[in-house]
C-alpha cells in the first residue's frame, strides 16, 4: 500500500462528503423510525387517526355526540363483545357480517371515549360463563351477539337490565345477503338512550279491528315483549313489527280509538292490516294526530274494504287504494315460485325535491330490492305531487309521493306496468310564533305482508331496514333517534386480468428506463464540466 494513501484517503472531498452524507440519511432514516414508533404507540393509546372516508364511517356524528353528552352522569353502560380484543379490533371485511365487526368496535371506542359513563369489556362466551350468568345475559348470550349493559352507581351490574343486539342489526345487506351500509350508530344510540332517559317515548297500534297487533291490554318493551307474546297478549304474526319498535327503544302500548284519545305521549301510530273499516270518530282523531306533529304508518291488506280510512288518505293526502280481489303478480321478480311475490325498487319518479327538503328516506336503497306478497297498488294526485305541494290553507301545505314501486312488468286489475306499492306525505304547518315549520307524516303501504315476521327477520331482504329508516327520517320530533346508516365504499380496481398485465409490464420496463436514463444523464453532464 502506498505511503500516505489512507491519509490521502481521509482527506479526500469526496469520501469527506459521502461520509457525512451517509451519516446524514442513517440519522435521518433513524429518526423516522423513531418518531414513527412513538406516533404509533400514543395512536394506539389515544385512538389518534384521520377519519377519510366519505360517509365519516369511523366517526360519530353530532346527534350522538349529543345523545352522550346528556346521559347523566349516574348511569353506568359497558358495551360487551362475546370475544378477545383481537378477534373484533381491525377486523373490516364486509364480506360476512361477522367479518365486519370492526365497525362496530370502532364505534363501540368512540363512544366510550366520547363519554366516561360507558366502557368496553371483552368475554368470550366460551370461557366466561360465569359472566354471562352473572349478568342475567345468558340466555341472549352468543358468538355473534353485541350486549349493553347497565351498572349501578357503586360498579355492580343491574342483572337482567341490558340490551342484546345479534352482530346483522348492525349493517344493512341487499337481497343477496351483501353488505352495502352500516348502522351502528343508530342501534348503540338506540340502546344508549332507552337505558338512560327515565321517560321512554311511546308507540301505539290500534286495536278493534281485526289488526295483527295486541290481543289484550298490556305495554311492553324490550324486557316484557317476549313474556307478553308467550302470554297470548300479543299476535305472533306481529312479534317482530312489534319487536323492531322495542329494540330501537320505544315502549310500545295497543290504542283503541273508539274508547280513547290520542295519548300526548304518542310519538308514532302503527295500523297494522286491520280488517274492518275505521269509525268517522275513529277517523278524525288520526286526521287531528296527523296536523300536530305526529307519524302514521298505515300497512292495509290488498283485499279489505276499508272505505272509510281510505277515503280520507284520499280527500286529505291525495293517496287512492284501491281493494282487489287479485294483488299485483310480476312473473319477472316473483321468487320461490309463489306467484303473489315481488320485489320492488325504491321508486324512480322525480321526487329530489321532497327527498332533499323534507324525507331522506331509504337513503343508499338504490340498489335494493324490497318483498312483498300479495300486495295491492296505489295512486297519487298528482295536485300533491307537485314541487309546491297541495295547498291546505294558508299556514299547511301536503306533499304526497311514491317510494317504493314494481318493474314494468307487473299486472293489476288485468293492466300491466308499474305500480305504485308505498307513499309517503309529509305535512308542512308553518308556526307564526317560531317563524319555523313542523311536519307530520303518513306513511301508507297496501300490503300488510311487507312488515310480516318473514320479511322482517330474512337477512336477504331490506324491509327491516327500510321501515327504520322511514321510522327515522319522520322528523327527529317522532323518533328517539334520528340517525341515518353509512354506506360502505369499494375501493378496489375494476380491471381485467389484460389490463393488469399490461399496467405490471408497464411498471416493470418504464421505472427501471427512467431510473437509467437518469443515471445517464447526470455522468455525462459531470464529464463535460
Amino acid at each position: 500500500m502506498r505511503k500516505g494513501f489512507l491519509k490521502s484517503l481521509s482527506d479526500s472531498r469526496k469520501i469527506k462528503y459521502s461520509t457525512l452524507n451517509g451519516a446524514f440519511i442513517a440519522l435521518v432514516i433513524a429518526l423516522v423510525v423513531v418518531l414513527n414508533s412513538i406516533i404509533t404507540t400514543l395512536s394506539q393509546t389515544y385512538n389518534w387517526y384521520i377519519d377519510m372516508t366519505d360517509e365519516q364511517m369511523f366517526s360519530l356524528s353530532e346527534q350522538s355526540k349529543e345523545i352522550l353528552d346528556g346521559v347523566n352522569d349516574e348511569v353506568q353502560l359497558e358495551i360487551v363483545f362475546p370475544y378477545d380484543e383481537d378477534r373484533v379490533s381491525g377486523k373490516f371485511s364486509t364480506s360476512a357480517t361477522n367479518g365486519a365487526i370492526g365497525y362496530i368496535h370502532t364505534t363501540a371506542e368512540e363512544i366510550a371515549n366520547a363519554c366516561d359513563n360507558i366502557t368496553i369489556s371483552y368475554h368470550d362466551v366460551d370461557r366466561d360463563y360465569a359472566f354471562y350468568q352473572e349478568t342475567g345475559t345468558l340466555s341472549k348470550a352468543g358468538d355473534n351477539t353485541i350486549i349493553v349493559l347497565r351498572k349501578d352507581i357503586y360498579g355492580n351490574y343491574v342483572k337482567g337490565d341490558f340490551r342484546a343486539y345479534p352482530v346483522n342489526y348492525f349493517y344493512v345487506a341487499d337481497q343477496d345477503g351483501s353488505l352495502y351500509g352500516y348502522n351502528g350508530e343508530l342501534v348503540f344510540m338506540s340502546a344508549i338512550l332507552a337505558m338512560s332517559n327515565d321517560t321512554v317515548p311511546t308507540v301505539y297500534f290500534t286495536v278493534g279491528h281485526g289488526e295483527l297487533s295486541f290481543t289484550g291490554e298490556t305495554s311492553v318493551d324490550h324486557f316484557t315483549a317476549e313474556g307478553a307474546l308467550k302470554g297470548g297478549l300479543l299476535h305472533a304474526d306481529a312479534f317482530e313489527l312489534i319487536w323492531l319498535f322495542c329494540e330501537s327503544g320505544f315502549t310500545v302500548k295497543p290504542l283503541n280509538l273508539l274508547t280513547q284519545d290520542v295519548p300526548e305521549d304518542a310519538r308514532m301510530i302503527v295500523i297494522n292490516e286491520p280488517q274492518s273499516d275505521f269509525h268517522d270518530d275513529e277517523i278524525y282523531k288520526l286526521n287531528t294526530y296527523l296536523r300536530n306533529e305526529g307519524a302514521v304508518f298505515a300497512f292495509t291488506p290488498y283485499n279489505a274494504e276499508l272505505k272509510g280510512l281510505f277515503a280520507s288518505f284520499e280527500q286529505n293526502y291525495g293517496v287512492t287504494v284501491k281493494p282487489s280481489a287479485t294483488p299485483v303478480t310480476d312473473d319477472s321478480t316473483k321468487f320461490d315460485n309463489m306467484p303473489n311475490t315481488l320485489l320492488a325498487s325504491v321508486s324512480t319518479h322525480d321526487s329530489s325535491f321532497a327527498t332533499k327538503q323534507y324525507f331522506g328516506a331509504l337513503k343508499g336503497y338504490a340498489s335494493a330490492k324490497a318483498r312483498f306478497n300479495d300486495t295491492g297498488a296505489l295512486t297519487i294526485n298528482p295536485e300533491f305531487m307537485k314541487t309546491t305541494g297541495y295547498q291546505s290553507g294558508m299556514a299547511e301545505t301536503r306533499f304526497t309521493y311514491p317510494l317504493l314501486e314494481s318493474s314494468s312488468n307487473a299486472v293489476f286489475n288485468g293492466t300491466k306496468g308499474t305500480s305504485f306499492l308505498m307513499s309517503i306525505t309529509a305535512i308542512e304547518k308553518f308556526r307564526q310564533e317560531s317563524g319555523d315549520s313542523a311536519f307530520s307524516y303518513l306513511v301508507v303501504c297496501p300490503s300488510g305482508e311487507f312488515a310480516s315476521n318473514d320479511y322482517l327477520l330474512s337477512t336477504s331482504a331490506p324491509n327491516k331496514n327500510m321501515i327504520l329508516s322511514l321510522v327515522q327520517s319522520t322528523s327527529s320530533v317522532q323518533t328517539p333517534v334520528n340517525l341515518d346508516y353509512k354506506t360502505f365504499m369499494q375501493y378496489e380496481l375494476d380491471i381485467t386480468d389484460r389490463q393488469a398485465q399490461t399496467a405490471t409490464a408497464l411498471l416493470a420496463t418504464i421505472l427501471p428506463i427512467c431510473a437509467v436514463v437518469c443515471g445517464v444523464v447526470v455522468i455525462v453532464r459531470r464529464k463535460h464540466k
